[in-house]
């Protein structure tokens, strides 16, 4: 019976530390929000926070946007009148090709208010935004919303992976403390005792 409960405890002291460690190591190895580690040739990823600034080109910068019910709304700031084009990304599973279509939205100096109607309003959808300034510099900005077709779906945090690690701590734990139960009450499956 020493045996069992020693089991058990070592069990849970490797469950704990195991829930533990994943998450610490995430936590030290997040990088600051104001680092970048993108190249100019690389896209670099969406933001996930719509008032997170998305700049156009030297004139224009997207201060937010939100999404909802296949309509983009973006607030674009604009530091002299210029031209913006939208186009949608397609949706594509597989290779292929096709056509996309675009519009072009002039600008006027200061804030601008836009609505932007999606073709598919799926789970994903991705706005390309250029201006002239910003194709010269061989540049265009994107805006992605995802919500998340999948059970579940990520980015997934340093609360989550100690979260699901202390579940599955806590599934070990009350599996042992049946063994523990059922070995000391004599608690069988049905088949008669034999001594």
């Amino acid at each position: 019976m020493k045996l069992t409960r020693l089991l058990t405890l070592l069990v849970l002291i490797v469950s704990i530390a195991g829930a533990a460690a994943p998450a610490a190591a995430q936590a030290n190895n997040s990088t600051p929000a104001n680092a970048s580690t993108a190249t100019s040739s690389t896209a670099t990823p969406p933001p996930t926070n719509a008032t997170t600034e998305v700049v156009i080109g030297p004139l224009a910068r997207v201060t937010s946007w939100s999404y909802a019910d296949g309509t983009f709304r973006l607030t674009i700031e604009a530091k002299a009148p210029t031209l913006l084009t939208i186009s949608e990304s397609p949706e594509t599973q597989s290779s292929g090709s096709g056509t996309i279509s675009f519009t072009r939205h002039r600008l006027s100096r200061g804030t601008n208010e836009l609505t932007v109607p999606v073709s598919n309003p799926g789970s994903d959808a991705t706005l390309i935004l250029s201006t002239p300034g910003s194709v010269n510099r061989g540049e265009a900005a994107f805006i992605r919303h995802s919500s998340g077709s999948a059970l579940v779906s990520g980015p997934f945090d340093g609360a989550d992976v100690r979260n699901s690690a202390l579940g599955a701590a806590l599934a070990v734990a009350l599996g042992a403390l049946y063994q523990v139960v059922k070995n000391r009450y004599a608690v069988h499956d049905g088949m008669e005792r034999v001594a």
